[in-house]
Parts: structure tokens; sequence; C-alpha cells
């Protein structure tokens, strides 16, 4: 294959320099490396002149400026041990920035208004929830969520076909059987 009419040949081209596409590219010369087989030639057709796709740090006071604004995805948990041992294979620990969601100084800023997160209910005026759910936490209220899609009758002939009859999906495997089917 060649890329823009060059007469460069590669063996792999992938679309987008984002996560997927640049780990598709890591995982493939990795993959080489371990078998100690030729490097394959890999191309990145990157449309927008930053890689990482949605995800971006934006420094507007430079790197130790103090001010950073996260844009598109930023965050994974402690608990993604697989995230984790990835990003200590491909950063130094230095470029892993904690992403706190708890401490006094942070704040939560919802339609306009900025309310301390130690408020005792921060975000409870500024949805628009029928008056049976305002004191719902939001865990209860995607509980409800799904319990109602998954209960119409479509979605029960769904999860019989798909899942025997069970009422809910259990793990995430379940749940990526059942999804594209649910109406």
């Amino acid at each position: 294959m060649t890329a823009g009419g060059s007469s460069d040949r590669y063996d792999v081209a992938i679309a987008g320099a984002g996560v997927s596409g640049l780990y598709a590219a890591w995982r493939l010369i990795e993959d080489a490396r371990d078998r100690q087989a030729p490097l394959p030639a890999i191309v990145i057709f990157e449309w927008h002149d930053h890689p990482g796709g949605r995800l971006l740090t934006w420094l507007p006071a430079g790197r130790h400026g103090g001010l950073r604004a996260e844009l598109g995805g930023m965050r994974f948990f402690e608990q993604q041990a697989m995230v984790w041992n990835l990003l200590g294979q491909l950063f130094p620990p230095e470029d892993i920035i904690p992403f706190h969601v708890n401490g006094d100084n942070l704040r939560l800023m919802l339609r306009g208004v900025s309310t301390s997160l130690k408020h005792p209910h921060p975000a409870r005026a500024r949805y628009r929830l029928e008056q049976r759910d305002q004191n719902k936490s939001a865990e209860q209220l995607v509980r409800e969520i799904t319990k109602d899609v998954l209960s119409t009758a479509d979605n029960q002939c769904v999860l019989k076909r798909c899942l025997g009859g069970k009422q809910c999906p259990q793990n995430r495997e379940q749940w990526d059987t059942v999804k594209p089917h649910l109406r």
C-alpha cells in the first residue's frame, strides 16, 4: 500500500492518531519485537496537528505554569491495572498527573454556577428532576433507568435471546452482547 500518492510502501496504515490508533501501532511494534521479527512499516494518518485524538491537555501558561485544562477524555482510575501497566511502559512517572476528585479546593461548575464540592447537595438545584427523583443518588437513578429500559417487552426478548432469559447483564461481556440489540 502507498500513502498519499507517494511511492513509500507500508505494511500497515492506521487512520487516526487517537488512543486506539497509537495503541494499535505500539502493539504491532511490540509484537514484532517479541517475536524477533522485522518491524512493520507503519504509517498513521491524523487529521489534526496533534496526536491523542480527543485526549488533549491544554497548557495556556506552559508546562510548569500551573494552569491546565483537560479537553476530552482525561482520567483513568487506580483500579485499572492494565491501563497503569501500559502507562508505566510508555511514560515516565512524572508525566502521569493525578486527577483529584476530592479536596477542599475543588469546585463543581454546572449550568454556569460554581459550587464547592463540600456543599451538601452541590447539584440538586441544577438538574431538572421529577420530585420523586430529587433525593436519589446518581447510582440510584442509573439503576432505575437501566431497569426501565431492560423491562420493555422488546428488550425482554433481547435478554432472552442473548442471555437465556437473565433479567440483567452481569458483566461487561454480557453488556457488550446485549447493547447493540436494545431498543
